[in-house]
């Protein structure tokens, strides 16, 4: 069977796994359902994650698989990731040999833990500097728009602080899960008290 990709519509890069502990629980849950929704209603929506055994990756696996076994039910697992049903699209950037999920897509990356981080980053304005073509009224009128990337922030560590600085000054759009705790509540802590406000 041949395997057919679509140009995305969204892309959500969900980053800020680490081993440290998470002083206090956050509602997961909420932020389960805000990912799938708000990819739900992009169409073609990619999410980026980095498959480790950390909270923030399994939250993002846990939602994804709910979601799939809503809209699917018992044939989520024998749907393979490049299905034409599947609008929403797992995406594990990793550079750790495993055994994959059949209704995910893994991007085998062949750089060592410290440079992986550079390679998403690398990735996204990649991401964002693409085009696709959107019809409006009918199908004769078309336009080039950018592909809309999304950094969502979650708990984090000293390196998620540097992806979210550099990701801000290639002015990609930043999303910061405040109450997560970790590098993701000391941003938000830090934005609020400087009254830094980020337009564009």
């Amino acid at each position: 069977m041949k395997k057919v990709y679509y140009t995305p519509t969204m892309v959500f890069s969900v980053i800020g796994d680490s081993g440290s502990f998470v002083p206090r629980p956050w509602p997961t849950t909420v932020f389960q359902t805000a990912l799938i929704e708000a990819a739900k209603s992009g169409g073609e929506t990619w999410i980026l994650y980095s498959d480790s055994e950390q909270d923030v990756s399994n939250a993002v696996k846990d939602a994804y698989l709910k979601y799939g076994n809503r809209q699917f039910g018992i044939k989520n697992l024998e749907m393979p990731e490049n299905d034409m049903n599947r609008h929403i699209k797992l995406i594990n950037i990793t550079n750790i040999k495993k055994e994959k999920n059949p209704f995910e897509t893994v991007v085998q990356c062949t750089v060592s833990n410290d440079e992986l981080d550079s390679f998403l980053l690398d990735f996204e304005k990649f991401v964002s500097e693409q085009e696709r073509d959107v019809s409006f009224f009918n199908q004769r009128i078309k336009f080039k728009m950018p592909i809309p990337i999304a950094i969502i922030v979650c708990e984090g560590d000293l390196q998620t602080i540097s992806h979210t600085a550099e990701a801000l000054q290639d002015r990609l759009p930043v999303i910061i899960m405040k109450g997560s705790g970790k590098a993701a509540d000391l941003i938000s802590s830090y934005l609020k008290r400087f009254a830094i406000f980020v337009t564009y």
